[in-house]
């Protein structure tokens, strides 16, 4: 099977919202257990943000949903069996291309952001109104580097992938409270030959 390697790296348009899941507990947690970190406190993004913010077959729906719409049925079971993202943790690097450190919210590029709307649910057939809960909050610059492995087929394309990661920048973008946070545009978009495969068309 070819697999074509395509090398990605994308530069924040709006600061990013993090608002990582933990539980289902209704006691709310403080804004920087929030964010995802690794073991040095570096911020990073989970490869399976990038996995939703294209496939997503809920609200708020990823790009192909968006974009395709009677045929994203079909590209988002191809997609999601063909593709896959790698490092599994996305660092988020500053305009150095450096991995940017969580050290607070004193005086740092990080603030909480105590003002975005409550988000209305349907429960039980009741609406329930959610109070606003603080969430941390990465002002620009930021970018984000990472490959994309994608396995031969007949529907998803490196150039249509390139077209969703264009498009999405800025109608789905990444993180929470999307698109109003997290927009990017595509920087860098290579494709590269995998060693003992075929070599792969043009983007």
């Amino acid at each position: 099977m070819e697999i074509t390697k395509i090398e990605v790296s994308l530069e924040g348009l709006s600061d990013i919202m993090f608002d990582r899941f933990f539980d289902h507990s209704k006691e709310d947690r403080p804004p920087e257990k929030k964010m995802y970190l690794n073991e040095n406190d570096e911020v990073v993004l989970p490869s399976e943000n990038i996995y939703s913010f294209l496939f997503r077959d809920q609200a708020p729906v990823g790009v192909v949903r968006f974009v395709e719409k009677r045929s994203a049925k079909e590209y988002i079971a191809i997609g999601q069996s063909h593709l896959s993202v790698e490092p599994t943790l996305i660092p988020i690097l500053d305009e150095e291309g450096k991995a940017i450190k969580f050290t607070g919210f004193e005086n740092s590029r990080f603030f909480v952001n105590n003002w975005s709307a409550g988000i209305t649910k349907i429960a039980g057939g009741k609406v329930i109104k959610q109070e606003v809960r603080p969430r941390p909050v990465l002002r620009l610059p930021w970018f984000l580097s990472f490959e994309i492995s994608l396995f031969s087929n007949n529907r998803v394309t490196p150039k249509k992938l390139k077209s969703w990661f264009q498009t999405g920048g800025i109608v789905t973008a990444l993180g929470s409270y999307r698109p109003r946070h997290g927009r990017f545009m595509l920087r860098r978009w290579e494709v590269k030959e995998y060693p003992g495969t075929a070599k792969p068309g043009k983007a």
